[in-house]
């Protein structure tokens, strides 16, 4: 073992720590005699994940690579939305190509700002990210026309490049709209109600905000047949660290620069909103549940 490169022992290390808790937490609370299953409790769970082999000191350890976001290009870019006045909210969809009714669904319903009964006191900006598919883009050109709140990339518009997307927003922040207050991703099959979300973000006090609906002690899927597989060279911990639900959830855009950073550093991991969790660890953020993202 002294011969051993020192990343292998700091790898072999972490290890046999985590399978020491694992150990502990099944005698501990040994089994439910009624199920006859072994039950991990979350917080032990949480403890666990923050003795993963995730560091970012150790990047040749993983067959994955951080992404390369830059290398995709823009198709529409869109960065003058942000140039008019700073925005204290900006609300990121993650849509595809093809979504045009989900798009405009969103434009006429919550995305419609002015349609809030209620004095907006803040500038909101709603964008829209999408991919790239092999389609023909004239549709999407004409819509951005009309609205000009599509923000494309050439990416692969697919579920493995969810991360890709994501990441793409944080890097479309950090560079057109470093100057607003908060950021939200969502999906386009999710209602934001508008007002409720300013109330919370008016009444917080935090400066650091990484809030949403809390995954805690979430294990990685190892079954090959799933569309949500992890295999352990793209992430080798027990657990994931906690992170909030992708379907919705705001960062401070002090976070958003710091989280950007951190994607140029780690290596991807095409669970999005798990690799935000990663993200956040990785800054010593930890995200708080908030119960009306559900």
């Amino acid at each position: 073992l002294l011969t051993l490169p020192n990343y292998l022992k700091t790898h072999l290390r972490n290890m046999l720590t985590q399978h020491f808790f694992l150990l502990v937490s099944i005698i501990w609370y040994n089994c439910d005699r009624d199920s006859r299953r072994f039950r991990i409790p979350v917080n032990w769970k949480v403890l666990l994940s923050y003795y993963n082999l995730f560091t970012t000191n150790r990047l040749t350890t993983y067959t994955d690579f951080p992404i390369r976001e830059e290398s995709y290009k823009y198709v529409f870019k869109n960065e003058e939305i942000c140039k008019k006045k700073p925005p204290y909210l900006v609300i990121f969809v993650k849509s595809s190509p093809q979504n045009v009714a989900q798009r405009n669904a969103i434009r006429q319903t919550w995305g419609d700002i002015a349609g809030w009964k209620m004095k907006m006191n803040h500038e909101i900006i709603i964008a829209f990210m999408v991919g790239w598919t092999n389609q023909s883009n004239s549709d999407l050109t004409k819509e951005n026309a009309v609205y000009g709140d599509v923000v494309q990339k050439d990416f692969v518009d697919t579920f493995n490049n969810l991360t890709i997307k994501l990441v793409s927003q944080l890097n479309w922040m950090t560079r057109f709209c470093r100057y607003s207050k908060f950021f939200m991703t969502t999906d386009d099959d999710v209602f934001v109600h508008v007002p409720n979300l300013l109330q919370f973000l008016e009444n917080t006090s935090e400066t650091i905000i990484y809030t949403g609906c809390v995954f805690s002690g979430s294990a990685p899927n190892r079954n090959k047949e799933s569309k949500y597989y992890v295999p352990y060279s793209s992430y080798p911990g027990l657990f994931f660290p906690s992170y909030c639900a992708g379907a919705g959830y705001i960062l401070s855009n002090t976070l958003v620069t710091k989280l950007f950073k951190q994607s140029e550093l780690i290596p991807a991991l095409y669970i999005d909103d798990a690799y935000v969790g990663i993200l956040a660890k990785s800054v010593n953020c930890v995200p708080q549940h908030n119960a009306k993202f559900t």
